[in-house]
């Protein structure tokens, strides 16, 4: 054993980063806040299923015998739908209740790839309607995103909010 290795036995443990402070670890939890751990699950499940949605519509439509190229002009304007969208529900969701656009927007989301549910369970799946569906989707899932941005702050108490660590 050399020098360098017994002057490290001697003065202890060394930490790489910076500690934490008393103040910063003994803040609770923001899943501690009913309303927050809600909202989080709400906002995880509707994110799961604008992605599921993403990745399925035009799964979909391959199974039922439309081209690839029509599939992927579905997927492409769906996404472009939600782009559009979100900067118009940015402005909604500033001006109006935050709660009510959330419910409304995670409900007619959940409509309209209910309908595609149930015309998949038919068989009947038609282009036009895999379309409207996607599009009112993605729509929908930019009004949330535009009203939920904002709502974060609402339901956590400044003093129950974590510092950021880096």
């Amino acid at each position: 054993m050399d020098e360098a290795d017994e002057e490290l036995e001697r003065s202890g443990p060394q930490h790489s980063g910076p500690l934490l402070s008393k103040s910063a670890s003994s803040s609770p939890s923001p899943f501690r806040v009913r309303d927050f751990t809600l909202f989080w699950a709400a906002g995880a499940v509707d994110g799961l299923g604008t992605c599921a949605s993403s990745l399925f519509l035009p799964l979909i439509l391959l199974g039922a015998g439309y081209p690839a190229g029509l599939a992927g002009l579905v997927a492409s304007v769906a996404l472009v739908s939600g782009l559009v969208v979100s900067p118009v529900a940015g402005v909604h969701a500033d001006r109006r209740s935050r709660k009510p656009m959330m419910y409304v927007a995670a409900l007619t989301a959940a409509g309209a790839m209910g309908s595609v549910f149930v015309a998949v369970a038919l068989g009947h799946v038609v282009l036009v309607h895999v379309l409207a569906a996607a599009v009112v989707e993605q729509a929908a899932a930019a009004v949330n995103g535009a009203a939920a941005t904002g709502a974060r702050p609402r339901r956590v108490p400044p003093q129950g909010d974590p510092p950021a660590k880096g």
